[in-house]
């Protein structure tokens, strides 16, 4: 359970944090990832195509929410580039109310969206 570990532990107390869990490429929840109320988003972390430096032919998939949060930040940058916002939990509120649905519910989930998906960025 996130709520147990930082940083999700923070997420009752500071209410404008993203605390990003990991799917598969099925939208599911990958085996390793954070779960629970305090996982406020989910974003791709179970075989995210990975280059390596110098090695233009290696095709290597990379598992692990430290891909996850990552992805998740790119897209408030995203978010940031489009609108000036004035507060943490507007563009928190934005990316969690814009994020795509589950398509298979699960308990440990709860209310959590995805973040791959934006087809109505700010504008």
């Amino acid at each position: 359970d996130a709520c147990r570990n930082s940083p999700g532990s923070i997420t009752p107390k500071v209410t404008n944090v993203l605390t990003v869990g990991s799917i598969s490429e099925d939208d599911t929840m990958s085996d390793f990832t954070s779960y629970g109320n305090c996982v406020n988003i989910f974003a791709p972390g179970d075989g995210v195509p990975v280059f390596k430096a110098h090695d233009h032919e290696a095709n290597i998939l990379g598992v692990g929410t430290s891909f996850s949060a990552p992805l998740t930040a790119g897209v408030v940058a995203i978010y940031l580039s489009q609108r000036v916002y004035t507060k943490a939990g507007d563009v928190v509120r934005d990316v969690i109310n814009n994020s795509s649905p589950l398509s298979a519910y699960h308990e440990r989930i709860g209310r959590a969206g995805i973040v791959y998906a934006f087809p109505n960025l700010p504008r």
